[in-house]
């Protein structure tokens, strides 16, 4: 279950037009977020993010997990720059989902806006 702190680490390349150490994109940070939650628990989650992630290590941001079997119920996720590859551009990751569901928030209080 997605109800536990679980920790997953996974590697996604962020490429920019420009800059090859750009931001990862937030659509495609929910991906490799969803994508990494799905295999660990064989359970697929909607995660938003409201802001890419910085390439940069040590980087933090909060993204919102909403569970499948629970989509009013809301759950943060913290996502940490652990690396990043300067020749390659690869953005490292922790994803760490905080315990116990955020279910007496609604999106808005966790400074998302609702899709």
């Amino acid at each position: 279950m997605l109800r536990r702190t679980a920790a997953a680490m996974v590697a996604a390349a962020a490429a920019a037009a420009c800059n090859p150490l750009g931001p990862v994109p937030a659509d495609e940070l929910e991906s490799q977020i969803e994508g990494a939650l799905a295999s660990e628990y064989g359970v697929v989650p909607t995660v938003t993010c409201e802001e890419p992630l910085p390439a940069e290590a040590e980087a933090q941001i909060e993204c919102v997990l909403r569970a499948p079997e629970a989509p009013e119920t809301f759950f943060p996720v913290v996502v940490t720059v652990t690396e990043v590859d300067s020749g390659s551009g690869e953005v490292s990751f922790d994803i760490v989902v905080l315990d116990g569901p955020e279910d007496e928030l609604s999106p808005e209080d966790l400074g998302f806006d609702p899709r």
